[in-house]
Protein backbone atom coordinates (compact mmCIF):
# COMPACT_ATOMS: atom_id res chain seq x y z
CA UNK A 1 0.00 0.00 0.00
CA UNK A 2 1.43 3.42 -1.35
CA UNK A 3 0.60 6.31 0.98
CA UNK A 4 1.26 9.90 0.28
CA UNK A 5 0.47 12.58 2.79
CA UNK A 6 -0.50 16.09 1.93
CA UNK A 7 -1.11 18.98 4.26
CA UNK A 8 -3.23 21.26 2.73
CA UNK A 9 -4.71 24.74 3.48
CA UNK A 10 -8.19 24.42 2.03
CA UNK A 11 -9.18 27.97 1.96
CA UNK A 12 -5.75 28.80 0.16
CA UNK A 13 -4.84 25.73 -1.91
CA UNK A 14 -9.12 25.34 -3.50
CA UNK A 15 -7.93 25.49 -6.96
CA UNK A 16 -4.53 22.95 -6.87
CA UNK A 17 -6.70 20.48 -4.89
CA UNK A 18 -9.45 20.67 -7.44
CA UNK A 19 -7.30 18.61 -9.69
CA UNK A 20 -6.74 15.85 -7.76
CA UNK A 21 -8.92 12.82 -6.16
CA UNK A 22 -8.32 11.79 -3.03
CA UNK A 23 -9.00 7.95 -1.12
CA UNK A 24 -8.82 10.13 2.41
CA UNK A 25 -9.39 12.97 3.93
CA UNK A 26 -8.71 14.14 7.56
CA UNK A 27 -9.98 17.22 9.05
CA UNK A 28 -9.74 17.96 12.82
CA UNK A 29 -11.42 21.06 14.53
CA UNK A 30 -11.12 23.16 11.72
CA UNK A 31 -14.72 24.60 10.72
CA UNK A 32 -15.14 26.19 7.37
CA UNK A 33 -18.78 25.51 5.88
CA UNK A 34 -17.91 26.59 2.37
CA UNK A 35 -15.61 24.35 2.12
CA UNK A 36 -18.37 20.70 2.51
CA UNK A 37 -18.55 21.01 -1.57
CA UNK A 38 -14.86 20.54 -2.64
CA UNK A 39 -14.20 18.44 0.24
CA UNK A 40 -17.20 15.78 -1.32
CA UNK A 41 -15.95 17.00 -4.79
CA UNK A 42 -12.06 16.02 -3.85
CA UNK A 43 -12.71 12.55 -2.41
CA UNK A 44 -13.05 9.61 -4.83
CA UNK A 45 -15.81 7.03 -4.63
CA UNK A 46 -15.05 4.75 -2.71
CA UNK A 47 -13.02 7.41 -0.06
CA UNK A 48 -13.28 8.30 2.91
CA UNK A 49 -13.60 11.25 5.35
CA UNK A 50 -12.73 11.70 9.19
CA UNK A 51 -13.99 15.05 10.44
CA UNK A 52 -13.96 15.55 13.88
CA UNK A 53 -14.64 18.99 15.22
CA UNK A 54 -16.25 21.68 17.78
CA UNK A 55 -19.78 21.38 18.17
CA UNK A 56 -22.49 23.95 20.43
CA UNK A 57 -22.55 21.62 23.66
CA UNK A 58 -23.23 24.14 26.74
CA UNK A 59 -21.57 21.75 28.89
CA UNK A 60 -18.63 21.24 27.36
CA UNK A 61 -16.56 23.50 28.04
CA UNK A 62 -15.35 24.75 24.98
CA UNK A 63 -16.94 28.15 25.90
CA UNK A 64 -13.63 30.08 24.40
CA UNK A 65 -14.66 28.95 21.14
CA UNK A 66 -16.99 31.18 19.05
CA UNK A 67 -20.09 29.55 17.73
CA UNK A 68 -19.09 30.16 14.18
CA UNK A 69 -16.80 27.60 14.32
CA UNK A 70 -19.42 24.96 16.14
CA UNK A 71 -21.09 22.91 14.61
CA UNK A 72 -25.16 21.96 15.13
CA UNK A 73 -26.24 18.86 16.79
CA UNK A 74 -26.12 15.73 14.09
CA UNK A 75 -24.80 18.44 11.50
CA UNK A 76 -22.68 16.82 9.87
CA UNK A 77 -24.51 13.57 9.54
CA UNK A 78 -27.17 15.64 7.77
CA UNK A 79 -24.51 17.29 5.38
CA UNK A 80 -22.77 13.71 4.44
CA UNK A 81 -26.10 11.58 4.66
CA UNK A 82 -25.89 10.37 0.79
CA UNK A 83 -22.88 8.82 2.37
CA UNK A 84 -22.28 5.97 3.88
CA UNK A 85 -21.71 6.42 7.67
CA UNK A 86 -19.38 3.93 9.57
CA UNK A 87 -19.05 6.05 13.05
CA UNK A 88 -20.40 9.01 14.14
CA UNK A 89 -20.38 10.52 17.67
CA UNK A 90 -21.27 13.71 19.90
CA UNK A 91 -19.34 13.98 22.59
CA UNK A 92 -20.72 15.88 25.25
CA UNK A 93 -18.35 16.00 27.78
CA UNK A 94 -15.76 17.21 25.07
CA UNK A 95 -17.55 19.16 22.72
CA UNK A 96 -17.16 17.69 19.91
CA UNK A 97 -18.36 16.01 17.10
CA UNK A 98 -17.04 12.99 14.58
CA UNK A 99 -17.52 11.47 11.75
CA UNK A 100 -15.95 8.76 9.77
CA UNK A 101 -17.98 7.86 6.60
CA UNK A 102 -17.22 6.59 2.75
CA UNK A 103 -18.39 8.20 -0.35
CA UNK A 104 -20.84 6.08 -1.84
CA UNK A 105 -20.53 5.39 -6.04
CA UNK A 106 -22.97 7.23 -7.76
CA UNK A 107 -25.18 4.61 -9.84
CA UNK A 108 -24.85 5.57 -13.58
CA UNK A 109 -28.34 6.48 -14.93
Amino acid sequence: MNITARVADLTKEKNDLTSCRYDLAVMTYYLERSLFPLVKQVIKDDGYLFFETFYKQKAAGNEHISNQYKLESNELLKEFSEWKILFFEENEQEGRQTIFCQKIQKSIG
